[in-house]
């Protein structure tokens, strides 16, 4: 494509030869003729695109930097002076950049799909050059042939390529005012979402009420008038707040938003009216959940007549030690969580014998009262599982757009029509790439007044982040938001209209819950499933039905599995010592595990084993292996004006292995960060802020042996066996990538410690005879056996939970002699201690 270039403007070109799905950007001063020539962009928009970066984003390696640093900054003082001398080049300064999406050949990284591609010579840069103006005269000719290019094809063409014009950030501020935006609709005044998709069907339930007798008093009346504008009830709250009221357990599974809190606020109402010496602790999945409901109930107590004076309190891991004693003795309403019950309350239950305790788990169908016909009013909810298209339909070998260019981008068309939006990412990584990617598109377009009601939200965030974060949905300030599951649970963020999944989100439960977060009220609501390429995803493209129609997985409870039965025996006897009559709440196996693990006193009585004493439940973690973190520091305005450091967030160690190493991009609320240096001793990780437009990619290695095998099992119906033992697990990052739009820019090798742990696994030893029937057949075994460790993990029950390793094929078929000798096996790693094993996470491994 030739066209001469004239008017002002900047934009950047390098190497046009760029490999598959990779698009080339560049550098040339030259000026453009606006809006001219965004009319090859607008000719074919999924392949040519213009946008404005950072200048500092063309930065691959420090040697491109304007200055340099003089020496490292003493980083231990929280206040330092600035060590530096040029400050990075002005952020603010912004460049065109074109891009191309081409198809060039390039050797794919085992394992990945990224691409290292080697310099073109002159004749492959002639002949993809060639290819391209083949495309475009094709979508010229098909241009002319539509509907608006056979009645005016220059200014169709004229009108389109203004749609195609970035928004210079740092350019005139006349560019935002001149460029016409569609106003951002008032929530009340947003479009119907079946508008929407005809842009781009369960009917409306009226609520079903009830009665409730005896009614509610007039101060709680006048209360729930006042603070919920609530005038009647729902049936289901009728419901279970009358078997309450009959001393029954009661499980209530309504839809969202369907007024559940109201059916544990009423019956705590009427018992603080009746008796406000009374006390009441409610128990929550998360501190966030707590935190949200302690705030609704002392907004509702402060509307009560007569109640206003009660004190409600938190009782949580961010509860100070000195405020521990006066929550537990003063306040009337606790909230709490399983961890704080687990750590704290039951091994000090002597401190809280104030409150009464009774039996709420092993519980007979005939004790409990399950409420699940909801009354609640529910407006219509579209569901549309969306497959990220083809990138071209003529050059099938470019694949399909990727599912977070798609998810992004259908968030950024419900915004800007006034939607509100959740995007829910499996993983951290993709929650923080999706922000950054709605960043760069919105700034772009020039649309920083949707960029700055949008917010990422994501566990390792600081406390007081997240709480800001959720009062600024809750309140309405915030458009979208960028979420993992840690917004799956029923965090009230105020109403939502759409909810879009990145990726199908590994259970059905979750897709549900996940979809069930839009829809308050009659107003109707979106669910979106946008498919990632995973054969899970493309498989419910191709049955959608099952998403709404198949059973929820059943919930998997091993009542025969003794380290974890000890664990919970140990804590049971420390607050009470066991006899035999407890055998009726632990199980069959409680007397082995009694009589092995515990000590047993001259009257029969069994007791804490000593090692584990005073507190067992320091030991045992009850939502998995408890970790030490590494903190993140942001030293960049001590490298820049000698202004204070600032703690980013805390990150596990499992994470921080492949996420914290020196010169690596860290990404934070959607903002880049590079690691400058690292402490595993004092595990502290100092990052300074950079715009740079690629990302990294850790080169590692996990290394899982079978140490000593503790038991063996035949596998029914076969003469072969599993087993059981010990497992000794290694993890190193040896180096990393430097990858933008999935090609290789540089391969960095690094010096990093080991990550090393014992732990108890399963293994299967893989029969020679398969081995050679593979040869046979010419199937290769490690992607054979490979492909076996996922299809054994996907029909596990807690397949969310479980990991593979994946080793190189390349090693696996290295004719250099190993250093490891070993059978071929399936080897199930499970992450857990003999006291630390609620969680199980299993590798299952490949070796010949």
């Amino acid at each position: 494509m030739k066209r001469k270039c004239s008017g002002q403007g900047e934009y950047a070109e390098k190497n046009y030869a760029q490999p598959k799905r990779q698009r080339s950007s560049a550098q040339q001063k030259q000026s453009l003729p606006w809006p001219e020539y965004f009319q090859d962009v607008a000719i074919l928009p999924d392949l040519i695109k213009f946008s404005y970066i950072p200048r500092n984003e063309l930065r691959v390696t420090e040697d491109s930097l304007k200055g340099r640093r003089k020496k490292s900054p003493d980083y231990s003082e929280s206040i330092g002076t600035s060590t530096t001398t040029v400050a990075l080049e002005d952020e603010d300064d912004h460049v065109l950049v074109l891009e191309f999406v081409d198809n060039a050949k390039g050797k794919k990284t085992t394992g990945n799909s990224i691409v290292v591609v080697p310099a073109l010579q002159p004749a492959g840069v002639k002949k993809l050059v060639e290819k391209r103006n083949e495309r475009f005269q094709e979508a010229v000719s098909e241009f002319l042939l539509s509907p608006s290019g056979l009645v005016d094809p220059v200014n169709a063409l004229k009108a389109a390529a203004r749609a195609h014009i970035p928004v210079n950030p740092s350019g005139d501020q006349s560019e935002f005012s001149a460029k016409k935006f569609m106003d951002i609709p008032n929530f009340h005044d947003r479009p119907l979402i079946d508008d929407i998709i005809t842009e781009l069907k369960e009917q409306t339930k009226e609520a079903l009420t009830a009665i409730l007798e005896p009614p509610l008093s007039p101060s709680i009346t006048q209360a729930f008038l006042n603070f919920r504008r609530i005038t009647t009830l729902y049936s289901h709250q009728v419901a279970a707040i009358h078997a309450l009221a009959q001393n029954k357990h009661v499980i209530v599974s309504t839809s969202t938003a369907s007024g559940k809190s109201v059916i544990y606020q009423v019956p705590v109402l009427r018992f603080l009216e009746a008796d406000p010496s009374a006390t009441a602790i409610f128990v929550y999945p998360t501190k966030a959940l707590a935190q949200d409901q302690k705030a609704a109930m002392e907004q509702l107590l402060y509307a009560c007549p007569g109640l206003q004076y009660l004190k409600v309190a938190t009782y949580d891991g961010d509860t100070p030690q000195e405020l521990r004693s006066e929550v537990r003795e003063t306040s009337s309403i606790i909230f709490t969580n399983f961890d704080m019950i687990h750590a704290s309350i039951l091994p000090h239950e002597d401190l809280w014998r104030r409150v009464h305790m009774s039996k709420i788990f092993g519980l007979t169908s005939e004790e409990i009262e399950a409420i699940t016909k909801d009354g609640a009013p529910s407006g219509s909810k579209d569901f549309l599982v969306w497959n990220p298209p083809p990138i071209d339909e003529r050059v099938p070998s470019l694949g399909r757009h990727s599912s977070i260019t798609e998810a992004t981008g259908l968030m950024r068309f419900l915004m800007k029509r006034g939607i509100r939006v959740i995007l829910f990412c499996k993983i951290r990584k993709v929650c923080e790439l999706a922000m950054r990617t709605l960043r760069a598109d919105l700034s772009s377009e020039g649309r920083l007044d949707i960029l700055e009601r949008t917010m990422p939200y994501r566990g390792g965030y600081s406390r007081e982040d997240r709480r800001q974060i959720e009062q600024d949905a809750f309140n309405g300030r915030l458009l979208g938001i960028v979420a993992t599951n840690a917004l799956e649970l029923g965090v009230d963020i105020g109403a939502l209209d759409a909810v879009i999944m990145l990726g199908f989100p590994m259970t059905i439960a979750s897709f549900r819950q996940q979809a069930g977060r839009a829809g308050r009220r009659l107003k109707d609501s979106l669910a979106v499933l946008v498919a990632d390429s995973y054969p899970i995803d493309q498989y419910y493209v191709t049955h959608p039905e099952e998403l709404y129609e198949k059973p929820i997985d059943e919930l998997v409870i091993d009542f025969d599995n003794k380290p974890l039965l000890e664990a919970h025996l140990q804590c049971a006897a420390q607050e009470m010592p066991l006899s035999h009559e407890d055998e009726k709440y632990f199980g069959v196996l409680f007397k082995e595990v009694c009589e092995t693990q515990l000590v047993k006193d001259d009257d029969g009585w069994y007791h804490t084993n000593p090692k584990f004493l005073p507190f067992p439940s320091k030991f045992i973690s009850i939502r998995g292996v408890q970790e030490e973190t590494y903190a993140v520091i942001n030293i960049t305005k001590v490298e820049q004006s000698g202004g204070r450091s600032s703690l980013l967030e805390e990150v596990e160690v499992s994470r921080a292995i492949f996420e914290i190493y020196e010169g690596g991009v860290f990404m934070h609320q959607g903002l880049a960060f590079i690691v400058r240096e690292v402490s595993h001793d004092s595990k502290i990780a100092h990052v300074t802020r950079a715009d740079v437009n690629w990302i990294t990619s850790p080169r590692d290695f996990t290394n899982v042996d079978a140490v000593q095998t503790y038991r063996i099992k035949e596998i029914k119906g076969s003469f072969y066996r599993v087993y059981y033992g010990k497992v000794a697990v290694e993890v190193k990052v040896f180096g990393f990538f430097k990858i933008r739009n999935k090609v290789i820019l540089e391969a960095v090798d690094l010096e990093t410690p080991a990550w090393q742990r014992e732990t108890t696994g399963v293994w299967i030893d893989v029969p020679k005879a398969l081995l050679e029937l593979f040869l046979l057949k010419g199937i290769n075994p490690a992607e054979a056996i490979h492909a076996a460790q996922h299809a054994i993990l996907n029909q596990f029950s807690l397949a969310q939970d479980l990991k593979t390793e994946c080793k190189a094929a390349e090693k696996e078929y290295k004719l250099a002699e190993s250093k490891r000798k070993r059978p071929a096996r399936y080897n199930l790693r499970i992450l857990v201690d003999k006291l630390d094993n609620n969680r199980i996470q299993i590798d299952i491994l490949r070796r010949y």
